[in-house]
């Protein structure tokens, strides 16, 4: 964790109230794991691209995401 965070641009997000809240009001279709839906809610909040190879999040037309 320590080496990720020396990275330039990498940066720890802490899960807000706001993020939070946001993880719970996604629009459908989206899956079941609340991991994802922090994540997703995150990556809107903070205006990033996530990098995944999770399929569900890539197809999901509520985040920008590659891999």
């Amino acid at each position: 964790m320590r080496i990720a965070l020396e990275m330039a641009k990498l940066r720890l997000v802490p899960l807000t109230p706001r993020i939070a809240y946001h993880a719970t009001v996604l629009p459908a279709p989206f899956h079941d794991d609340p991991a994802d839906w922090i994540i997703v809610a995150t990556a809107q909040d903070e205006n990033a691209t996530i990098l995944t190879s999770d399929r569900r999040i890539l197809a999901y037309p509520g985040a920008r995401s590659l891999w």
